[in-house]
């Protein structure tokens, strides 16, 4: 199949520098706060109903620049684990994450807007202290989702993204990232924006709606081939929520769902029996 030129703005075939630096205009400048998006596919409230405890201790100037489609967060005990969070923004999900893998744990943090990072830096010392920590557990790394270079190969238990994989002009490359960072039996746990159907051109060449987090969204098999082929032999969908339909008069859907994988052992099984 022969592939067509992009748009200045088109997700998987344009110049990635040009996706990136539209993006780090409208997340680092244009929006200020999370009623500014337009679109309602990056506005869930889940993380406000889950952990509205732990957000009572966090600055107000982190939780208004929360963008996010889901609450990425395992129901499980993650006490002094590892966990990055690739598109961290502000620093929101971070934070919460440092409350749940405890003092004992830590948090590492990846955004490649500057504005987004400057929050989450600034408020560290305190979030620990608010949490009674005699340090903080979280740092915040200036850099593009795709790379994570700060992040050591097999370093991770827990993977997290909150509807940024979606922007990313290079979604394979983030996987292959997620892979190489994860210790083996470690786990992804991402929430982001999905479609029913390849997305058309009307709407993946349109910048607003790349940004509002539609433009670039995977068909869902596409999304789920793409963890195969990365090395996530079984992802599972865990939750899933209509968010935008007839976008742009085009009959498509879009959903929010929540996604794992776990980076299994060498010589196991490719599926869960159970």
């Amino acid at each position: 199949m022969e592939r067509r030129a992009g748009s200045a703005l088109h997700p998987e075939e344009a110049d990635e520098s040009e996706v990136r630096r539209y993006l780090k205009e409208y997340y680092g400048r244009t929006l200020q706060k999370t009623a500014d998006l337009e679109k309602k596919a990056c506005c869930s409230n889940n993380t406000a109903t889950r952990f509205a405890d732990v957000l009572q201790l966090i600055p107000d100037e982190v939780k208004l620049r929360n963008y996010g489609c889901g609450c990425p967060v395992p129901a499980d005990d993650l006490t002094g684990l590892t966990v990055l969070d690739l598109g961290s923004g502000a620093g929101l999900d971070g934070f919460i994450l440092s409350r749940l893998v405890g003092e004992t744990g830590r948090v590492i943090g990846v955004d490649m807007t500057t504005e987004q990072i400057d929050v989450a830096r600034r408020n560290r010392e305190r979030v620990a202290r608010a949490f009674g920590y005699a340090h903080p557990n979280t740092e915040f790394h200036q850099d593009y989702i795709e790379t994570a270079a700060a992040v050591e190969r097999g370093s991770v238990d827990l993977v997290i993204s909150n509807c940024t994989i979606n922007l990313s002009p290079l979604k394979d490359k983030v996987f292959e990232t997620i892979h190489r960072v994860l210790k083996n039996g470690g786990e992804l746990y991402i929430a982001d924006i999905v479609a029913d159907r390849h997305v058309p051109d009307e709407i993946k060449d349109d910048p607003k709606l790349v940004a509002e987090c539609l433009g670039g969204a995977l068909y869902e098999h596409e999304l789920t081939d793409i963890m195969k082929e990365s090395g996530f032999g079984d992802p599972r969908v865990v939750t899933r929520a209509l968010v935008e339909e007839d976008v742009n008069a085009q009959p498509i859907r879009f959903y929010s769902i929540t996604i794992r994988g776990v980076k299994l052992l060498p010589g196991l099984d490719r599926r869960c029996e159970d």
